[in-house]
């Protein structure tokens, strides 16, 4: 009977260790869930969509076919507008960084602003008795497109990244010009000069920096500044008159809501 027993404790013992095994292996279970617990910085693609707070304007100098300046648009102001944007991003595997390349467009409300300057009555393009008035619009597009490349540092423990992001931003504006003759006498005015408007485009650099969080498995916000550099370029109209455009120096402000689709590696 003692033999019995004794045989079937042996046999109790190693059952007794699979268990154990079976409640290790369980232990270690969660370390696997490690990878789903962030989706920030994560290879695969993202849209975002968020609110745009623009400082920025644009200055026009208007010269006659002399080369002399004859009168100038000069705007400065802040927008609320809204921002969209489409991403891919990589991250090397088992490695915080991410690099990634990003476009989208910025929407802000059309601005425009009229500035008139008189010039002098004994100018010699000006007959005596009359005087000239030079009127200058600037109508600015409010879709402004970008494109970017954006690099970031990952922190799991607490779900965030800080990155950032160079590239280009366009800026579309037209010019409308028109110059009038008064006659000082009786107040009479004619059009002198009316020609067809131009347009002012050009891209300009833009470097930002950011922070984004994650919240749930797909979705993140970030929190984003940004500064687009001053371009001037020039622009002729058809009567050989000419304007040189201004886009100044603009400061951005974004907070975007994101949607990530992550890719296997």
């Amino acid at each position: 009977m003692k033999k019995i027993a004794f045989m079937a404790l042996l046999g109790l013992v190693p059952s007794a260790l699979a268990e154990d095994q079976v409640v290790v292996s369980s232990a270690n279970t969660p370390v696997v869930v490690e990878e789903e617990a962030s989706t920030v910085g994560q290879h695969g693609f993202y849209y975002a969509l968020g609110l745009l707070l623009c400082n920025s304007g644009e200055r026009v100098d208007f010269y006659q076919t002399t080369g002399a300046r004859v009168t100038e648009s000069n705007g400065f102001g802040t927008r609320l507008g809204g921002t969209l944007a489409l991403g891919y991003q990589f991250m090397p595997q088992s490695q915080p960084y991410c690099v990634g390349l990003e476009i989208g467009s910025d929407f802000s409300p059309r601005h425009e602003e009229v500035q008139s300057n008189k010039s002098d009555p004994n100018e010699s393009s000006t007959a005596p008795g009359q005087n000239r008035l030079y009127k200058l619009r600037t109508t600015r597009n409010g879709f402004r497109p970008f494109v970017a490349i954006r690099g970031g540092y990952v922190n799991y423990d607490h779900k965030f990244m800080v990155y950032a992001k160079a590239g280009m931003s366009y800026a579309d504006s037209k010019e409308y010009y028109e110059g009038y003759v008064i006659n000082t006498a009786t107040g009479a005015v004619s059009v002198a000069h009316s020609p067809s408007p131009i347009k002012c485009s050009c891209w300009t650099p833009l470097v930002a920096l950011g922070v984004e969080k994650s919240f749930t498995n797909n979705f993140t916000l970030r929190g984003e500044a940004e500064y687009k550099f001053a371009r001037t370029k020039d622009h002729a109209y058809s009567d050989g008159t000419w304007v040189k455009f201004t886009q100044k120096g603009t400061i951005n402000v974004r907070v975007l809501f994101c949607h990530n689709i992550r890719l296997g590696q």
